[in-house]
């Protein structure tokens, strides 16, 4: 879900269709998979998001 959502750029119902589910399905599972990068990767994460200005 991640990689077809973020890395290949496709909306939710793009990545349904190539999946073949329901987009409720493709929304549940991100959140799910996004939830546990977060916790998995914790304080690393912070070096991955791009330095922001103000």
């Amino acid at each position: 879900m991640l990689v077809l959502r973020f890395w290949a750029d496709l909306s939710v119902e793009q990545t349904a269709a190539a999946l073949d589910c329901a987009p409720g399905t493709v929304k549940s599972q991100t959140s799910d998979a996004l939830a546990n990068l977060r916790r998995t990767l914790g304080a690393a994460l912070d070096d991955l998001r791009p330095n922001r200005k103000a």
